[in-house]
């Protein structure tokens, strides 16, 4: 049997640690900062002390005989990971995660905030460089937070912290100013703090009695190195169309270049011409590289990235360096980074600043100003609104489920959101109604085309009784208050998201009366007359008024149709498909479901008029229209036989004209608007419109097409001068940062570089270095701006890729950037 490193066990001995995680330990990292190293950072030492102090001071529910439920950990002078004992996740998370009593004392640790990274939970205080990875995951959160509302707590980690709660962070971390390098020695060092956990309760830890066998635990410079490892680099997105894929294989080439072995796994389309050229069994490639250089490997991630994980996990056999083609899809199941890129275009608002010089007269000035103060207004998200906000998005889904039912010529739809008795079905459900998606253009069918109140009773019964248990304190004013708060929204024609009239004229109100009538932003060069704040009141309520209305048609067209005639025209128009087989058409038009002008509305998503019928394909199209008809001129009459005769003999000619102008199918022509408007502002009195002082004649003028000065604001934008200048870069570097927490990621524990592609410089763009170096001040290993060029657009994978001088330096610059970012990691771990 091999002799057991005696270091391993001086640390697993202290840490909890099994023998082989202590093993793979120090061979990554060797003993230059001992064996147990200490937190080197002063702001992750805070971190550390602030998650044990609260461990050993919140007195919530019984914890396994560890440290305060810690049965683990594994500390790096610049990170730490932690995990609870089996089994008590929740009740470490409920004594870490802030809460507050109905008193308005603070448990946990205050501004404590966690996010998912793989396969554990991050904590950590916003602002603050530190974070400290939980082995848990994001049900241990949901289970803690009904623990300590079991308790008469009330969880703040779904909310932004409030002035209470940073004042409470500002006096522990000052309480804990001293004592900070203790606190973090005991959670570094469960094992051993384990026997003072009756002392911590009343006191800080002793920091010799942490100490341990000193000689095995102490940094020796002198010690093994790390031995040599396979270097991993995520490539990310920030968002799709970034060119991630392309910067990969670049980086890739650069590093071969720079006399790296290296492995990329990558997108299937980006390897189409390597893999054509393969054996159908060949699944990792030798990529053609100049000679004198590496050695290139690419694999292909698989449709959709179904193979990703498995070729990753092969690549670190075929290359000292993994590059992997990550983009925006998730890293679970991936290695772990040794650095991340992220990847984003260049957006020139970021490096360009714009100054403006306004000529507009002054009243248009104010409108404006007032139009975006109040735009910056927030919504106070409590309770009550989160939860008939997540109703509202859930009835769009549940309608759309029973009109599904009804278009396949089923009996009317009884879908059941979920399976109660399906325990994970009923779970995941509700995790998606708790944080269901806000689409503005999810708009209901119409109010009076459905029986929707009876839709929304049926809802409402079907989850009451989980309602009642997962939301307590709400569910009965919810149930109270929502069916007639959808009807009103959808009367007004609003999606899931936006304000009804009534909220929005209460809104404007609110604004107008504050101080100044403004808040505290910046102020109009004089005061804002009691004229012009009612112009622009009443310019706001028309505006909502065309917004409302444009939806209205949108949605709501085939109801519009003047008569049966045009309504059955709307409905040819619609089901019109030039070449469609004559034995497809006639079975489609046999069928109920195809003259159902509401379904065939509803099939017009994304209506294209050029697709339907291209306005000069002469007489091709009139062919068309011809054999059209014939095919569906037995069954239309026998469905319609007086209006039939009429339709058929009109329905070229309208479709001509229809096309020609580029106009929906059921779209109302311009002399019927009129009258479509003053049907809309009627229809709106059965809302909370009647609430609005004056709205009757806000909703007069606008029906009868007069628009109100503020209206016209954007008729004076000629006269705003657009000057542009240097951007600050530190303004384009916190832009960029943004970009990096957009992906996820960090800058503490794995070195981030950022990428910019399709970049133009120029006189009026922030210089990359000055960028760079204020990226370098908030933890960002390096920058690169790719340019746009044509060249990058081709197949990466040609010799012409690396023979092109322009290419080849975007190649070495990559490689330059990444190199760099490895080198200085690697030092920072010795």
């Amino acid at each position: 049997m091999a002799k057991a490193d005696r270091n391993a066990v001086a640390r697993s001995s202290v840490t909890g640690e099994n023998y082989k995680q202590a093993l793979h330990w120090l061979r990554e990292h060797g003993l230059t900062d001992g064996a147990v190293p200490d937190a080197g950072d002063p702001q992750q030492q805070l971190l550390e002390a602030a998650l044990a102090f609260a461990l050993a001071r919140t007195p919530l529910g019984a914890l396994p005989q560890t440290l305060f439920g810690v049965a683990k950990a594994s500390p790096a002078p610049a990170s730490l990971t932690v995990w609870p004992a089996p089994g008590a996740e929740a009740d470490v998370l409920a004594r870490l995660l802030p809460s507050r009593s109905t008193e308005g004392s603070l448990s946990g640790v205050p501004r404590l905030r966690w996010s998912p990274a793989g396969r554990y939970l991050a904590l950590a205080v916003p602002e603050l460089a530190a974070r400290v990875l939980l082995a848990a995951r994001a049900r241990d959160v949901r289970a803690a937070q009904k623990r300590a509302h079991a308790a008469g707590l009330h969880a703040l980690t779904d909310r932004p912290s409030a002035g209470a709660e940073e004042s409470a962070w500002r006096e522990m971390a000052a309480a804990l100013h001293d004592e900070a390098p203790a606190w973090s020695r005991a959670l570094r060092r469960p094992l051993l703090a384990a026997a003072h956990r009756t002392d911590m309760a009343r006191r800080a830890p002793d920091w010799q009695a942490l100490a341990g066998d000193e000689e095995a635990l102490r940094p020796r410079p002198l010690g093994p190195a790390a031995f040599r490892r396979t270097q991993v680099v995520h490539v990310r997105a920030d968002h799709g169309g970034t060119g991630a894929s392309t910067v990969s294989a670049q980086l890739a080439y650069g590093l071969a270049r720079a006399g790296w072995n290296v492995a990329l796994v990558t997108d299937e389309w980006l390897l189409h011409e390597e893999t054509r050229r393969a054996s159908a069994d060949e699944v990792w490639h030798t990529v053609d590289v100049p000679s004198g250089s590496g050695r290139l490997q690419a694999a292909s991630a698989g449709p959709f990235g179904t193979d990703f994980e498995a070729r990753a996990a092969e690549a670190a056999r075929h290359g000292q360096m993994v590059v992997l083609d990550i983009g925006s899809a998730p890293t679970r199941g991936l290695p772990d980074a040794d650095l991340s890129i992220v990847v984003g275009r260049y957006a020139g608002r970021e490096w360009t600043r714009t100054e403006i010089i306004d000529r507009r007269p002054e009243p248009v000035q104010v409108y404006d100003l007032l139009d975006q103060l109040f735009d910056r207004r927030r919504r106070e998200d409590d309770a009550l609104h989160r939860l008939l906000s997540a109703l509202d998005s859930e009835f769009v889904a549940y309608t759309a489920a029973r009109l599904d039912d009804e278009d396949d010529e089923e009996d009317e739809g009884d879908a059941e959101p979920y399976d109660r008795q399906d325990a994970e079905d009923v779970a995941e459900w509700w995790e998606l109604f708790r944080d269901a998606p806000l689409h503005p253009q999810d708009v209901l069918p119409a109010e009076d085309s459905l029986p929707l109140d009876r839709w929304r009773q049926d809802l409402l019964d079907f989850i009451d009784d989980e309602a009642r248990r997962r939301y307590p304190d709400v569910w009965e004013q919810a149930r109270a208050l929502w069916p007639e708060h959808s009807r009103h929204r959808n009367l007004q024609r609003l999606g899931t998201d936006g304000d009804t009239a009534g909220e929005l004229a209460r809104q404007l109100d609110a604004f107008l009366s504050s101080p100044n009538g403004l808040g505290p932003h910046a102020q109009p060069t004089r005061a804002v007359g009691a004229a012009e704040r009612r112009t622009w009141y009443e310019g706001r309520l028309a505006r909502w008024l065309s917004e409302r209305f444009t939806a209205h048609l949108d949605h709501d067209a085939v109801l519009l149709a003047p008569s049966p005639q045009d309504r059955l025209l709307g409905l040819l128009d619609a089901r019109f498909t030039p070449q469609i087989p004559a034995d497809v058409l006639s079975a489609q038009c046999a069928r109920g479901r195809w003259w159902d002008a509401a379904a065939a509305a509803r099939s017009l998503d994304g209506f294209d008029a050029g697709l339907r019928g291209p306005a000069d394909a002469g007489e091709d199209l009139n062919r068309e229209r011809v054999r059209f008809l014939r095919l569906v001129d037995p069954e239309g009459l026998r469905r319609y036989p007086d209006l039939w005769p009429q339709v058929s003999a009109r329905w070229a000619a309208h479709h001509a004209e229809a096309t020609a102008a580029r106009r929906r199918p059921f779209a109302p022509t311009p002399h019927q608007m009129p009258g479509l408007r003053r049907a809309f502002a009627d229809r709106l009195r059965q809302t909370d419109v009647t609430s609005i002082p004056g709205w009757e004649t806000v909703a007069g003028r606008w029906a009868a097409g007069e628009r109100t000065d503020a209206e016209r604001v954007p008729d004076f934008a000629r006269l705003l001068d657009r000057r542009y200048h240097p951007a600050d870069p530190d303004a384009v570097a916190d832009a960029l940062v943004q970009r990096v927490r957009t992906a996820g990621l960090g800058t503490d524990d794995v070195p981030t570089a950022v990428v910019v592609t399709f970049h133009r410089a120029g006189d009026t763009t922030a210089p990359t270095g000055a960028v760079g170096e204020a990226l370098a001040r908030r933890g960002v290993a390096g920058l690169q701006c790719v340019p746009q060029l044509r060249r990058l657009e081709r197949s990466p994978f040609e010799p012409a890729s690396w023979n092109d001088r322009q290419v080849r330096a975007v190649q070495e610059d990559l490689a330059a950037l990444a190199t760099a970012a490895l080198t200085e990691k690697d030092q920072k771990g010795r």
